[in-house]
């Protein structure tokens, strides 16, 4: 590397630290406030979360141990809730910075691919950009006339970024992790792959269940589906390669055996058999009057990526590796709903949500290629509808967030 670029790298990084230490500082009062209930407000999950911590009883249970475990342990130097906020920034804080590690990689190689040079003028949009990342949400309606479509900020149409479910967002830096290994090693394990490869998906899998299992169990079902697809079609002759990528999901797979053990068979507190049933659509219909709706709203942008870059699909394996982890986690958000007192709480739409952060990831990326490509008007229109429409998500978020940062419900 020569001295000019080192400046320039380190230059981007300095920027790049002040902007996480800026968000974690905003994120950090959203979720203190959120474990205190601050002003009898900040409507969340953290109030079982904290009777986790002071190992009080309380209904639920919890067998994915990671974030409580942080907690517990910081707990012994301040109270449970500043704790518990304190672990929930960091874990939050770190999805950025390693979102932002593959994002200014991935628009390095892009620039690179075209003899142009990454400079610090770079580095700002692609810092703005990871950013902008954890604050878009679906579109909505202004609060006054969100009722004529029959849905409100963020009930039955869900959103990439649910601030007020804190294992949810626990899951997110090991869930990204895992979305770029798994879609390198799902292009490249038939033809070999590296040990290092392996070990950091697989790792990173493993912690994933630990945060919590809602990517895990989207993740795995793909994996599987994928794994068997080419295996059939290679008429066995990947049995070894396949068996190699294999490997790496059992750890995460027997986690999620115990977790399932712990959450779906029994009883649960109030003597409702527990478990897993199928209805369509039942459990998403108790908060939305029109599910097509919902996905409209909640994926807008990247239908459009989708639809601009469907011929991409084949060829660039995280878009495609995207989709498929939307697709498993609608289907079976639409599909599958947890038995017992907690039916209601649609606890399958965590997967979606994540499929949705994934597919906003990819189009977001692609969006940026299309962008450096553009040459004739069709393409720098459809450019412009793209960046336009991202920006209608991310003014959505800002507002979204602000309006939970001051406390309000987002559940009306």
């Amino acid at each position: 590397m020569t001295e000019k670029k080192k400046r320039i790298n380190q230059s981007g990084q300095l920027l790049w630290l002040i902007l996480l230490v800026f968000y974690s500082l905003i994120m950090y009062r959203l979720f203190y406030r959120q474990c205190v209930q601050y002003g009898g407000g900040y409507v969340s999950d953290m109030e079982p979360y904290i009777m986790v911590i002071k190992g009080l009883e309380q209904p639920f249970s919890y067998p994915y141990p990671l974030m409580f475990s942080l907690a517990r342990a910081l707990s012994f130097f301040f109270t449970a809730e500043r704790a518990m906020a304190f672990v929930l920034t960091f874990l939050n804080t770190l999805s950025v910075w390693i979102t932002g590690q593959y994002l200014l990689r991935f628009i390095r190689e892009e620039l690179n691919t075209r003899q142009r040079e990454m400079t610090l003028w770079w580095y700002l949009p692609a810092c703005a950009l990871t950013l902008s990342l954890y604050f878009v949400s679906m579109l909505y309606l202004p609060y006054s006339v969100s009722t004529v479509a029959g849905l409100s900020r963020c009930v039955g149409t869900y959103t990439p970024n649910p601030f007020w479910n804190a294992t949810y967002l626990a899951t997110r830096p090991f869930s990204v992790i895992s979305f770029f290994e798994g879609a390198k090693l799902l292009e490249k394990y038939e033809c070999g792959a590296k040990l290092k490869e392996y070990l950091i998906f697989a790792a990173s899998l493993l912690l994933g269940a630990l945060a919590k299992p809602s990517f895990t169990l989207v993740a795995i079902a793909v994996y599987a589906v994928v794994l068997l697809y080419r295996f059939v079609k290679s008429r066995g002759r990947n049995l070894l390669k396949s068996l190699y990528f294999g490997f790496c999901v059992l750890p995460a797979g027997f986690v999620m055996i115990y977790q399932f053990f712990g959450v779906f068979s029994g009883s649960d507190y109030v003597g409702e058999s527990a478990g897993i049933g199928i209805s369509p659509g039942e459990i998403w219909s108790l908060y939305s009057s029109n599910i097509l709706l919902s996905v409209l709203l909640g994926n807008a942008f990247a239908l459009f990526m989708l639809i601009y870059n469907r011929r991409k699909l084949k060829s660039v394996s995280w878009f495609r590796h995207a989709w498929q982890l939307w697709l498993a986690g609608f289907l079976m958000f639409f599909f599958l709903y947890e038995k017992g007192f907690r039916a209601s709480h649609g606890n399958f739409a965590w997967g979606y949500m994540h499929g949705m952060f994934f597919v906003f990831l990819a189009g977001l990326m692609l969006l940026i290629c299309n962008t450096l490509n553009a040459k004739k008007k069709k393409e720098i229109c459809c450019v412009c509808a793209g960046w336009l429409l991202y920006a209608a998500h991310l003014a959505c978020g800002v507002h979204f967030f602000l309006y939970l940062l001051a406390g309000y419900d987002p559940f009306i």
